[in-house]
């Protein structure tokens, strides 16, 4: 089953070689049955997570903009942290929510997010500021596949 996470990654998205650690090519090579049977076969905490936080009309986020970081140069799995940590964070960053602190303000919500990406891998860092953009560049992976492949998981 793992090398059916081959079938998910361009060169320039990340998103399940950071969140399984495995060289992956693009879901557009694939059939959307195959990208729906690869996504349910892969599901974790993460994978779900950041495919809700990017897809979901129902999160948004409090950055137009993101803050500038520093990528780090950990190798991979090596980082100070790694995103299935930091995703149990990221309600601090959305609109709304009512676990976040009113007094939080968003200059500190910025600093706290430049923390959160640098103690990240490089890769773990893309795929965790694309979703709090709400855009993930992997190439074949859609609303519509993400809805397929989880079909409780976006509420609209």
């Amino acid at each position: 089953p793992q090398s059916a996470v081959v079938a998910l990654m361009t060169l320039g998205a990340p998103l399940i070689q950071a969140i399984f650690g495995k060289p992956l090519i693009t879901l557009s090579e694939i059939s959307t049955k195959d990208k729906v049977e690869v996504l349910q076969k892969n599901a974790s905490y993460a994978l779900k997570n950041v495919l809700e936080g990017t897809y979901s009309p129902n999160i948004t986020f409090c950055f137009k903009k993101l803050p500038d970081y520093k990528p780090s140069d950990a190798p991979a799995g090596l980082g100070y942290s790694s995103i299935h940590q930091e995703l149990g964070r990221v309600y601090l960053f959305q609109e709304n929510n009512p676990k976040v602190d009113p007094n939080l303000s968003h200059k500190r919500k910025e600093e706290i997010l430049i923390q959160i990406l640098e103690s990240l891998e490089a890769r773990e860092a893309k795929v965790y500021a694309d979703m709090l953009m709400k855009k993930q560049h992997v190439k074949g992976l859609t609303l519509s596949v993400v809805k397929q492949a989880f079909p409780d998981l976006i509420k609209a």
